[in-house]
């Protein structure tokens, strides 16, 4: 059994005097000591959004209070404490920006562009590895680098802890669990208040708009932001909400504009609706017949249209008018929308944080969204959604005819074949045709040992060439023809690189590339068509 850890000191708590104050005021501080004493080791102190409370007391109207209590809990901890041996403060805002610590100016401040700290924003490479192998699952490594190696700190490339250690609680459970994005989209408020703001503006809700300018201003903007000559805080504001405004890609918003009378603060022109039939409805209705030769059904016998598969019968689409109040949108107007289905989950979730693009009304949520047709999406977000939808409803040989271009890792053994000197003498050459390889797609040649790595970017010209071969090293049954597009250096992307960096530890037979080699791939060969 340990030892009690012995009382070094006390403190009285009287709500109605100045006692609690100073009880706080020490606290931290004797915590610390009272640790020495008990471990024989200095203590090092963590503090983690030291910034909230600010936030929150500005909200409330006690700003100046906040930063008085904050300060005299802080500072006595992590100055001239001999119990310490150092300690770790994040957050957003910069200390020194708030001016807490009064005389401790001896901070190193590390913010994301550090490289000498790089590895310490978030899981690296190495750390990521033997976690994975500590759970016994080391084949993930490949899908949790294309899923979570998504930020470059510095020289670094690391992981969002959090997703990872989501992640790999419920691959120990079952190999097979689906990846998930686990870290919800914090910016998904600000784009709601956006659109309702300007909802609200298009349709002269007056107080809504004041409303909701308040809560938008109230969630994002430090006093410290407004802190001008009183003359100019108006200029802050009307730049803000000049922004707001903007985020109408179809509408026309014009600052300091000439109106006639004078200048007008701020001019907006919405593009006027076609009568009767929405206008972006009779376009996706123009999209979809064009595209996929389908016409509108009408099943309840009015406005609202299906379109659905001539084989299967499956919908694909529903445009419909739906009270915009149903849809969890301010005000009582209908609107035109359509729901459509996907087939990828992780990307329909990171969808419903996009302004405009909402769960499904009154269809299966888990795999159906609600689109707003009203110009608050692009036109071609619109249209990619509705292939998709297509997609996803499709049967099988039309999946085929339809499905867009894929992109493939595809080994060349120069033992058997050269094809150095092939694409030396010819830009397109014949080649054995890879299961589920289909014209249009792009191919990356790897170059197996002894020269181990990618070498060729290739367009996919033809397929299904009849032709029957086969030896004791290879069988064909039909031939592809590759077109040239662009080559590598072998120091480029060599096997050590694609297995430590992308996840491929075996290139046998053409096989799917993960998102972040394909990014890599095409920067490299953007500049020039041959490297």
């Amino acid at each position: 059994m340990k030892r009690p850890v012995k009382a070094w000191g006390s403190c009285s708590v009287n709500w109605r005097g100045g006692s609690l104050f100073s009880c706080l005021h020490n606290g931290l501080r004797l915590l610390t000591r009272l640790l020495c004493k008990y471990y024989g080791t200095k203590v090092i102190v963590l503090i983690d959004e030291y910034d909230v409370p600010l936030d929150k007391a500005y909200q409330n109207g006690h700003y100046p209070q906040m930063v008085e209590l904050i300060r005299s809990l802080l500072s006595p901890v992590l100055k001239t404490n001999e119990s310490l041996r150092f300690a770790v403060v994040t957050r957003c805002l910069r200390i020194a920006g708030e001016s807490i610590f009064t005389g401790l100016n001896n901070f190193k401040v590390r913010t994301l562009s550090d490289a000498d700290y790089a590895e310490y924003f978030g899981f690296t490479d190495g750390e990521v590895r033997s976690m994975l192998q500590y759970y016994g699952i080391p084949e993930a490594f490949g899908k949790v680098k294309e899923w979570y190696d998504g930020y470059c700190i510095g020289p670094v490339d690391i992981y969002c802890p959090w997703d990872v250690l989501n992640q790999c609680d419920r691959l120990r459970l079952s190999k097979d669990a689906p990846m998930e994005a686990h870290w919800e989209n914090s910016s998904n408020a600000a784009r709601h208040i956006s659109g309702a703001f300007c909802g609200a503006v298009k349709n002269g809700r007056g107080p809504e708009v004041q409303e909701l300018y308040n809560e938008f201003l109230s969630d994002s903007v430090s006093i410290r932001d407004t802190y001008v000559r009183r003359d100019m805080k108006e200029n802050y504001y009307h730049g803000m909400l000049f922004g707001l405004l903007q985020a109408k890609g179809n509408w026309a918003v014009k600052s300091n504009a000439e109106s006639g009378a004078g200048y007008a603060d701020i001019q907006i022109e919405i593009p006027a609706e076609k009568t009767g039939d929405n206008l972006m409805r009779q376009t996706v209705f123009d999209h979809i017949k064009k595209k996929y030769k389908v016409s509108p059904e009408y099943p309840w016998g009015d406005d609202n249209a299906v379109f659905r598969h001539g084989d299967n019968r499956k919908w694909f689409a529903l445009v419909m008018r739906v009270g915009r109040d149903k849809l969890g949108l301010p005000g009582e107007e209908e609107a035109w929308v359509v729901n459509l289905k996907l087939d990828d989950l992780f990307f329909r979730e990171a969808l419903l944080g996009e302004e405009g693009i909402l769960p499904a009304w009154h269809m299966n949520k888990r795999h159906w969204i609600t689109v707003l047709l009203d110009g608050t999406v692009r036109e071609d977000t619109v249209f990619d959604l509705i292939d998709r939808s297509f997609l996803a409803t499709a049967s099988a040989k039309k999946k085929e005819k339809f499905r867009p271009p894929q992109e493939w890792v595809v080994p060349a053994n120069p033992k058997y074949y050269d094809i150095e000197r092939a694409f030396e003498e010819a830009e397109e050459i014949d080649w054995k045709q890879g299961r589920g390889i289909k014209k249009g797609d792009t191919v990356y040649m790897y170059v197996a040992a002894p020269v181990s790595a990618i070498l060729f970017r290739c367009r996919v010209t033809e397929t299904d060439i009849p032709y029957t071969y086969a030896d004791k090293n290879v069988a064909m049954t039909a031939l592809m023809k590759i077109k040239l597009q662009g080559r590598y250096r072998p120091d480029q992307f060599p096997f050590e690189v694609l297995k430590e960096k992308y996840g491929i530890f075996a290139v046998r037979g053409p096989r799917g590339i993960p998102h972040s080699l394909s990014e890599a791939l095409k920067r490299q060969g953007k500049d020039r068509k041959y490297r």
